[in-house]
């Protein structure tokens, strides 16, 4: 579970930081299950939407995370947002696009 923080512009070096993490952990676990491809979904916070800079730098973590998992293991992935109103976002794709997903 990630610790409770306000998304500030003062806090948004720490919460890349954090979705770093979470994107290299889940790519690696991905890579050690043979999974043959990953589907990452990213829900955006409202914040997020009231300041949308913040939205593309955690898509960008996302998407440079799966490229690079891509490039070490052949993990095919994509990203796909959700705004906060449960509107789709068009997808972003990463690598080689995919219709599944992994179960973890």
């Amino acid at each position: 579970m990630l610790p409770s923080i306000d998304i500030s512009a003062k806090t948004m070096p720490e919460i890349l930081q954090q979705y770093r993490e979470i994107i290299s952990g889940v790519t690696h676990r991905a890579a050690e299950l043979e999974a043959p491809g990953l589907v990452v979904e990213f829900k955006t916070l409202p914040p997020m939407t009231q300041v949308p800079q913040w939205g593309i730098d955690i898509t960008k973590v996302l998407v440079d995370g799966l490229e690079d998992a891509f490039a070490k293991t052949g993990l095919k992935s994509t990203v796909s947002v959700r705004g906060t109103t449960g509107q789709w976002i068009p997808s972003v794709r990463a690598a080689t696009p995919i219709s599944f997903s992994a179960v973890m």
